[in-house]
């Protein structure tokens, strides 16, 4: 008997670590500074009936609110895990693109600041993870695939990268969802 509630307790305790997602294990919570995020939700980028990359992201605690999410000053975290290879400069015509169909007084400073995740980018391959971070009062933070990072600082262009997934015109609708947890 002892053996079958440790075996369910191993059980029950695994899946609480990961969530399976196209065959990549999505974590459930994640540390940024000296918090730990919880999973919000996760899905596909799609593009043309192709699966780009697996995203998920994480907040310190569950909303489906995408305004409450962009209105407030809490840390964040995105993480993409790479299903094909894709240019590098594709990803920051994305974030680029955000900041057009979601515009802010702050739009055209963003762009530049976004030279920045620039320098440490490279192409990206099938297999790969690319990490943005957000934590308040540091910026934004790229975690690239080899290991260099660049971090912007301020809330606004946080907001703005962020407004690529979960904005009101986001680059993938059902993607948003999925992220909300809807």
């Amino acid at each position: 008997m002892r053996v079958f509630v440790t075996a369910l307790l191993l059980l029950a305790s695994g899946s609480a670590l990961a969530l399976e997602l196209g065959g990549h294990d999505i974590p459930k919570t994640v540390r940024v500074g000296d918090q730990t995020l919880v999973l919000n939700g996760a899905g596909f980028r799609q593009k043309l009936y192709s699966r780009v990359y697996a995203c998920a992201l994480y907040l310190p605690k569950r909303t489906r609110d995408a305004s409450a999410i962009l209105d407030s000053d809490r840390p964040w975290q995105v993480a993409m895990h790479f299903t094909r290879n894709i240019d590098h400069h594709d990803v920051l015509q994305a974030f680029k693109d955000s900041f057009e169909r979601d515009p802010s007084p702050q739009s055209q400073q963003s762009e530049v600041e976004l030279e920045k995740f620039h320098v440490v980018l490279d192409d990206l391959k099938k297999g790969q993870d690319l990490t943005i971070r957000y934590v308040p009062g540091v910026g934004t933070t790229l975690h690239a695939p080899t290991g260099n990072s660049s971090t912007v600082p301020g809330r606004e262009f946080a907001n703005g990268i962020l407004r690529t997934w979960i904005g009101s015109n986001p680059i993938d609708p059902q993607l948003k969802d999925k992220m909300l947890g809807m």
